[in-house]
């Protein structure tokens, strides 16, 4: 991912709506973010063999994959992760400038909801890291960095461009919706089985609403508060490692 990415990350209860809407062959996705090539990485291969519309090959490739896999469309892509264990989950990444996704990003959430979809959220790659991310600080001016908060069954990871709370998450979590659109202004809009929250018009316009929209979440519990984090000096690489695992890993997944 570069800082001009955009993603949309959702989850979902159980792995076979996930399943089925890959072998649909993604039925109703808006045909400009169809996508039309299958692989097993996030690099599009553009072979006849790798291509949706071959059904033999998409079928076997779905056959040996249980449904998981990269799916290359237009200038954007999805990561299809069915979970027996845990939740199911679809990302979707693409240029943050593009155009089509302010303009469809509540449509994807209105067609992934029956599938399931128990959270998710939108926007920027550097809104995303900006809630989650995390940066520790080595010897020689050289750094450490990765996504924390990120556990959507403990905590609320964060509040972005869009986001999508089904009835149940947000009982579970007691987040107070009106009272963040009476904070922070947005459109709270329902949907068949939760809410969507709009918190700005455009992905890219987050930077601007920075400070206000971490100060909510810092006055708000249940949301991820992001804890300070200062590397023990004179750690061999193999103790950093353990010490990242064991004090950002295990505590804040």
């Amino acid at each position: 991912m570069t800082h001009d990415s955009f993603l949309l990350d959702a989850f979902f209860e159980y792995p076979e709506p996930v399943v089925a809407w890959a072998h649909s062959r993604f039925d109703q996705l808006p045909d400009d973010l169809a996508p039309t090539h299958f692989a097993d990485s996030e690099h599009m291969v553009r072979k006849p063999t790798h291509s949706i519309a071959n059904e033999r090959c998409f079928s076997e490739f779905l056959r040996l994959h249980g449904g998981s896999g990269f799916y290359h469309g237009r200038r954007c892509s999805y990561d299809v992760t069915p979970y027996d264990n845990r939740p199911s989950e679809i990302t979707l990444w693409g240029d943050a400038e593009d155009e089509r996704f302010p303009r469809l990003g509540e449509r994807l959430l209105e067609l992934w909801e029956p599938l399931g979809m128990i959270y998710a959220f939108a926007g920027t790659w550097d809104e995303y890291r900006a809630r989650n991310g995390y940066e520790l600080q080595r010897p020689g001016g050289r750094s450490r960095s990765g996504f924390y908060g990120r556990d959507f069954r403990r905590y609320v990871p964060g509040l972005f461009w869009l986001n999508y709370f089904s009835d149940q998450y947000a009982s579970q979590q007691s987040i107070d919706l009106e009272g963040i659109v009476a904070d922070l202004g947005g459109r709270l809009f329902r949907l068949a089985h939760g809410w969507g929250l709009r918190l700005y018009d455009q992905p890219t316009d987050w930077s601007h609403r920075s400070e206000e929209v971490q100060r909510r979440i810092r006055n708000t519990p249940g949301f991820f508060q992001k804890p300070p984090l200062e590397l023990p000096l004179g750690l061999s690489p193999r103790e950093e490692l353990d010490w990242v695992h064991e004090n950002i890993g295990l505590r804040w997944p």
